[in-house]
């Protein structure tokens, strides 16, 4: 992560310009750096994750912290307006030799812009193998959350239009969590999950069939789109279920009945499939409870995540996740899965061969 400058954290004085100058400064320097941020990226499966919360008029948001690339003082000088943009997308921003695409929340989220505000900020954000910019009204810091204090936007209201993930509360104030995928997905198309999902020309799909699939993902649009693209290749056996949290309590269970009547969980699970952004637990808590709790060690457990980089491929490691695809890249995933089950094949072969 990228030090910068930010704007005090919650104030909107324009007195005194040069002291607000030097506060944003040091909160800066303190900010990415001196959080727990370095200690948690060493801990993965803990159900905790680092919200960054900014605001845009007077509400606050917040994104997870393992998608911010740097904070930035807005500068229009830094500016080449796209003609006949939409009125959010204020053009191309030149970051550090970076053109990036400037997106204005005020106008996505249809909020009052602020006129007391004497320089925005830009959040350089890294997801989906994207680097996009989104311009707010100012930073307020890093919170440390557990996800079980997350609730899903949907419990409250099935028609809320599907720009925030969640919510929670933190010092009796409503966090909204901004779903940055779904913003981009709708201003570029072409990265939206739904662009990739079609496969044609699909060959072997009769070996696919009886192969057992668990999807796990808090979105009901990718869980639908990625229950649509396997069943056209021919994996045709799909579980989903909603989070983390839904999925152990059934794991659990069957984990029992397992141990009581004597089987093996390789005749109801093939291969797990795992978001890791979830509400009540995520992902990387979910793939620990299955390898060390319930022993499921052979089973393939891919992550299947907008979070995917260098550093989560550490933490997707470290809690036992056998590897690990960026979404929207479902084509990969399905590679990945005849890979894992060729290989499967392979070694019951060996292991008949063996025993005889």
């Amino acid at each position: 992560m990228t030090n910068t400058t930010l704007p005090p954290s919650s104030s909107s004085n324009n007195s005194s310009n040069s002291s607000n100058s030097n506060n944003s400064k040091n909160f800066a320097q303190g900010l990415l750096t001196n959080s727990s941020r370095d200690k948690i990226l060493l801990e993965s499966g803990t159900n905790e994750v680092e919200m960054m919360e900014f605001f845009i008029n007077n509400q606050v948001f917040a994104v997870n912290v393992a998608k911010v690339q740097s904070l930035i003082l807005y500068d229009e000088k830094q500016l080449t307006p796209l003609t006949d943009a939409p009125r959010y997308l204020r053009g191309l921003i030149l970051i550090r030799e970076l053109s990036l695409p400037l997106i204005d929340l005020n106008f996505v989220l249809k909020i009052e812009e602020r006129k007391d505000i004497a320089r925005r900020i830009i959040i350089v954000m890294s997801f989906n193998n994207l680097v996009v910019a989104m311009l707010v009204d100012g930073v307020i810091g890093i919170s440390r959350i557990n996800w079980s204090k997350f609730s899903p936007i949907n419990e409250y209201n099935a028609n809320t239009p599907q720009m925030y993930i969640g919510n929670y509360i933190r010092h009796g104030k409503n966090i909204l969590i901004l779903d940055c995928e779904k913003i981009v997905a709708e201003i570029f198309p072409c990265t939206n999950i739904e662009h990739a999902a079609t496969i044609n020309n699909v060959t072997n799909k009769d070996a696919r069939s009886h192969i057992k699939i668990v999807h796990i993902d808090d979105s009901s649009t990718v869980r639908s789109l990625i229950s649509k693209v396997l069943k056209q290749a021919g994996y045709s056996s799909i579980t989903s279920y909603n989070n983390g949290q839904e999925a152990y309590e059934n794991f659990k269970r069957l984990h029992e009945f397992i141990v009581k009547n004597d089987k093996n969980i390789n005749e109801k699970i093939d291969i797990i499939i795992i978001d890791i952004e979830m509400p009540q637990m995520d992902g990387l808590t979910l793939c620990r409870k299955i390898r060390d709790e319930f022993g499921w060690t052979h089973i393939p457990v891919i992550m299947f995540s907008s979070l995917i980089d260098e550093q989560m491929k550490i933490k997707c490691e470290s809690v036992g996740a056998t590897t690990q695809v960026s979404k929207p890249e479902i084509h990969t995933l399905i590679s990945i899965m005849d890979r894992m089950m060729s290989m499967q094949k392979l070694k019951n072969q060996n292991e008949m061969a063996f025993t005889v």
